[in-house]
């Protein structure tokens, strides 16, 4: 009886009852053959320009830099006018990725309480962002 297996690896160590045959794969071609062709197909190809224009730079231009920049000194002025238990709730849920049982146990207030401040202080941010 034929065992069929998929080889990757060729320095691969067989059980010592097939350590002798040829093993095959379901296409009825050896295993070695297998390792062969995948070793093949990982060549490197170089970038030619073609490619290097049709392919989006990842990296932020300045423009979108100093955007980021800006909306962040923003906001973190905006923080700066909200109540200090609003602005604890917003930075115990965004910036330290709390959720709302943690944050009432931190805060030692009802999870009710703390979703009612997120709430409000959601719609605070919110105004003091689009008045500046």
């Amino acid at each position: 009886m034929r065992r069929l297996l998929t080889v990757t690896n060729p320095k691969i160590l067989w059980p010592p009852d097939i350590a002798a045959r040829t093993v095959y794969l379901p296409n009825g071609r050896p295993a070695r053959y297998k390792a062969l062709s995948a070793r093949r197909r990982r060549t490197e190809a170089e970038l030619d320009e073609t490619i290097e224009t049709t392919v989006a730079d990842s990296a932020d231009n300045p423009e979108v830099a100093l955007q980021r920049k800006m909306r962040t000194e923003l906001v973190r002025a905006a923080l700066m006018k909200l109540s200090p238990d609003h602005r604890e709730i917003i930075d115990l849920v965004y910036y330290h990725e709390k959720s709302v049982e943690a944050c009432a146990l931190i805060l030692n207030i009802p999870a009710a309480t703390v979703k009612t401040r997120m709430f409000y202080a959601r719609k605070k941010l919110a105004e003091l962002v689009q008045e500046t």
